[in-house]
């Protein structure tokens, strides 16, 4: 595979960490969503919305941690 030109380096980089505030909303947000829809056909009112708002939370920082690393071997 051809190397990447270092000259868009900066590039690269800055789409990467464009990234992370999606990935901090998306994972919370979807495990709202899937929650509450859990919730409604079983009738456990906050219970399952709650688990999965902060297993959602949970992913979304493991993988800014993951895109952060990535960013930081790119970036040497």
């Amino acid at each position: 595979m051809k190397e990447p030109d270092p000259k868009y380096a900066w590039l690269r980089q800055i789409s990467l960490l464009t990234g992370i505030p999606l990935l901090l909303m998306s994972g919370p947000i979807c495990g709202y969503f899937i929650g509450n829809f859990i919730d409604q056909k079983m009738g456990t009112d906050p219970g399952f919305m709650a688990l999965f708002t902060i297993m959602g939370g949970v992913a979304g920082v493991r993988e800014m941690l993951k895109l952060l690393q990535r960013s930081n071997k790119n970036g040497q």
